[in-house]
């Protein structure tokens, strides 16, 4: 069946995360790249086989039907309703917007323009938490009660070369490595409806390994906990200040066990079933989905408009996470329980 042309809008580190992915992605093919930066747009090209084009160009080229939005987060919105406005789907990193007003604009224009918004992390759709979420639906451990997600980073200067912006206004581990977290949980447990949070910021400032002092601005350590709509209760720990592997941070206690495995910062198990008394139990994963499998999110978006698939990885799910984690940013801030609108 036809394939839809993706045109990449941002050729940063996160595209060389898609683009190795796109021949084992049905539904897509990659035709164009464009960046502000030109020569960056030509290496991508030169690298992937890929047209390089201006950021106006690619929004014009017929055979663009799905703009992959890897623009830096401030300009998100402002991408997704310049594709949308030249009636190309759009598929973007996360997160959708940096604030719920915008992120709503980018689906009601997507709505009235007819074309579909889908918005990362895609993990979820991967075989690690698609094999606890199978497991749930099965009844595995009965009724959930508890969630448990840890999503845990040594200090980004330490594994990135340029980690000024991970500490800025509107990032930090909350908004950097959080959205992998949320999204795991409302896709095992369903929608949340109220946040409650802690967070703190022990360093005002930090240095590259060049030696260049930068400011932290957001905090460091988060714990939040999440009610879902169901009566299920999350907990989620994000933090830059550990030296600890985040691998396998899912726990869901039900009725009858406990679920542990999966990576919500991966697409990965393994995934046992833990019972008092027993042996763990090891779970066959659900899909071949494991190790990167960046752009599951955006062949979900494929499939959706090429075969009116439901669509799982949407702006819908975007809006959402994007809510849950500003309540906890602001019951952090403020002390308070903050209820969903």
């Amino acid at each position: 069946m036809t394939e839809l042309g993706v045109g990449l809008m941002g050729c940063g580190n996160v595209s060389a995360q898609y683009l190795p992915n796109g021949p084992r992605l049905d539904a897509l093919r990659f035709v164009a790249c464009a960046d502000v930066d030109a020569e960056a747009a030509a290496r991508v090209a030169g690298e992937y086989e890929l047209e390089p084009c201006t950021p106006d160009e690619l929004l014009a080229r017929p055979d663009v039907d799905v703009v992959l939005n890897l623009t830096p987060p401030d300009l998100h919105a402002d991408v997704a309703l310049q594709a949308i406005a030249a009636g190309k789907h759009v598929y973007t990193e996360k997160p959708l917007a940096t604030s719920v007003a915008r992120a709503r604009e980018v689906l009601d224009a997507a709505a009235s323009a007819g074309v579909l918004v889908g918005c990362a992390p895609d993990t979820f759709l991967g075989a690690g938490i698609e094999t606890l979420r199978a497991a749930i639906g099965d009844g595995a451990i009965g009724t959930p009660a508890l969630v448990q997600v840890r999503m845990l980073a040594s200090p980004p200067e330490t594994w990135h070369p340029s980690p000024a912006f991970l500490y800025a206004d509107l990032a930090g581990p909350l908004l950097d490595i959080g959205p992998y977290g949320v999204a795991t949980a409302i896709a095992l447990v369903g929608p949340v409806r109220r946040v409650t949070a802690l967070a703190s910021r022990p360093r005002a400032s930090g240095r590259t390994s060049a030696g260049a002092e930068f400011p932290i601005v957001e905090p460091t350590r988060v714990a939040a906990v999440l009610e879902h709509d169901a009566g299920v209760l999350t907990t989620l720990a994000a933090s830059f200040d550990v030296d600890a592997p985040a691998r396998h941070g899912v726990e869901v206690s039900g009725s009858d066990g406990t679920l542990v495995g999966g990576d919500p910062n991966t697409f990965d198990g393994p995934v046992v079933v833990r019972r008092r008394g027993a042996d763990d139990e090891p779970l066959e994963l659900v899909s071949e989905w494991r190790h990167n499998a960046r752009g599951l999110g955006l062949r979900d978006l494929c499939l959706a408009v090429r075969d009116g698939t439901p669509q799982r990885a949407s702006g819908a799910l975007g809006l959402h996470v994007l809510e849950v984690l500003l309540a906890i940013r602001d019951s952090a801030r403020d002390g308070a329980a903050i209820t969903i609108g």
